[in-house]
């Protein structure tokens, strides 16, 4: 289905001649609704191919037409992509890079049309990014100028139009005129299936588009992926940077790293940099700064996981870094999930018939569940999906009720509503009506036991309406 979709958008927009700009939107916007409606997948087969017929075409150029337009058609698919949320403005700046490195005559003309269609998007969305830019192609511009006097004219086109967009100017860009895009994002928005979660834009870099085929697509949830081979020095150069990092720290903080069972120099480092922050935010930042890559990248989940969960009384620190992590990308709340799952599944081991956790680490787990729920959908209500109703365990029971509890009494009506929209789709269809049962059995008809302790203040016919909101939210259009 996707290579059949793609043929037929390049079938119809790759063609010699410039397409016109309205059929570039709307082709732009069918895709954004395939990738937010279908599913990420269909967007990044598209990608992956788009980048490909770039490729091609650059690689060609010498021997193609000036009057073929292809490869401006192409790019212009490549911005309506980001216009409508399937691409990321970091993989925006990664093409305009490599086009600002060769700096040919076809390059110029190939940023000024990206910088046309999407400069003012990225200047809101990255102006520090965009600001690197400018000194790359300003740098550019000196030396062509030197080296190739003949194409003054077209830099200073370029330029005035990079001027505008610095200084945030519509007006120094000919015949620019956003109305018709901004009409098409209003549509764009109300197609979109009510209740459904956006997909986050694909933050991949170029060179991991390019070799999908061969090292696999770890953007796409369920396929596989090969980490590429390091080159053994590189390799051994970046194990004692984290070994210098570890030992960088007080002896105090790495001996109780040790007691925790931080085992290899990457969790200590992790750890350390945790312990001696702050607060959430200085943490996050501390960790973002030890610069991990990919296996790495998934022991910061580890290390959080473990800390939120062994620490008594609860401590919500572990939590805000880890809804800050969800946050930054999609892949690390896709770890948190995974994560999550595990321990989950370790409320109750059915071969030994008994927890694999401690009471202090069963009610930790709830509260970070509950708190990724409640705060700025850190996490999604299906994070709850790998409990099974036939195999309710009572520490699975109390799990579940403590962090329904939350999700019920703690955020306004209106978040209770957006937290269970979601399972309005039709794969959540088990999962929706597991949870239904839930909240009449065990919630509604055991009002007592939920409403204790820290929700003692609430009463039976508040915690009803919040029940109430929550299965409306879950029928959607199939209530009767």
């Amino acid at each position: 289905m996707n290579e059949t979709l793609t043929n037929l958008v390049f079938a119809s927009c790759v063609s010699p001649s410039l397409m016109p700009k309205r059929f570039a939107l709307e082709h732009g916007m069918f895709m954004g609704l395939l990738y937010q409606n279908i599913g990420a997948e269909t967007g990044a087969f598209y990608m992956q191919r788009l980048l490909k017929q770039y490729d091609d075409l650059v690689s060609s150029d010498a021997t193609t037409p000036e009057e073929d337009k292809r490869l401006d058609n192409v790019l212009l698919l490549w911005c309506h992509a980001y216009n409508f949320k399937i691409l990321h403005a970091s993989m925006i700046f990664d093409l305009l890079g490599e086009l600002s490195a060769r700096f040919n005559e076809k390059d110029i003309d190939m940023i000024l049309l990206i910088l046309r269609d999407v400069g003012f998007s990225l200047r809101k969305d990255d102006p520090a990014a965009l600001k690197t830019l400018i000194e790359q192609i300003q740098a550019k511009v000196t030396d062509k100028r030197i080296t190739d006097p003949q194409m003054g004219a077209r830099i200073g086109f370029m330029m005035d139009t990079v001027t505008g967009i610095k200084n945030n100017n519509m007006k120094k860009i000919p015949n620019y005129d956003p109305s018709e895009f901004e009409h098409l994002i209003k549509v764009f928005r109300s197609l979109i299936h009510k209740g459904h979660v956006m997909e986050t834009p694909l933050k991949i870099s170029l060179t991991d588009l390019r070799m999908a085929s061969e090292r696999g697509k770890w953007w796409v949830v369920g396929a596989a992926w090969n980490k590429p081979d390091l080159p053994v020095e590189e390799d051994a150069d970046k194990q004692p940077k984290m070994a210098l990092v570890a030992s960088s720290f007080k002896q105090n903080l790495l001996d109780l790293a040790v007691k925790q069972r931080m085992n290899t120099d990457v969790r200590k480092a992790i750890f350390c940099t945790i312990m001696n922050a702050e607060d959430y935010n200085d943490a996050f930042q501390s960790v973002m700064k030890l610069h991990l890559k990919n296996a790495q990248e998934a022991e910061i989940v580890h290390v959080l996981v473990h800390c939120g969960l062994n620490e008594s009384p609860f401590n919500p620190f572990y939590s805000f870094v880890l809804e800050k992590f969800c946050l930054l990308h999609r892949r690390y709340q896709k770890m948190v999930l995974f994560t999550l799952w595990d321990k989950i599944r370790c409320l109750w081991d059915e071969e030994r018939q008994a927890a694999t956790l401690t009471p202090v680490q069963q009610k930790n787990l709830a509260s970070m569940v509950a708190h990724g729920l409640t705060h700025n959908h850190a996490l999604p209500i299906t994070v709850l999906k790998k409990i099974n109703l036939a195999q309710m365990k009572l520490p699975k029971l109390r799990f579940l009720r403590t962090v329904l509890a939350h999700v019920l009494l703690t955020p306004t009506d209106g978040q209770v509503n957006d937290i269970f929209a979601p399972l309005v789709e039709k794969k959540f269809k088990a999962f929706r009506e597991m949870l239904r049962l839930v909240l009449v059995q065990f919630i509604r008809r055991n009002a007592k036991k939920v409403l204790k302790g820290k929700f003692a203040t609430f009463s039976v016919e508040f915690l009803e309406g919040r029940i109430a909101i929550a299965e409306q939210a879950i029928l959607g259009s199939n209530r009767l």
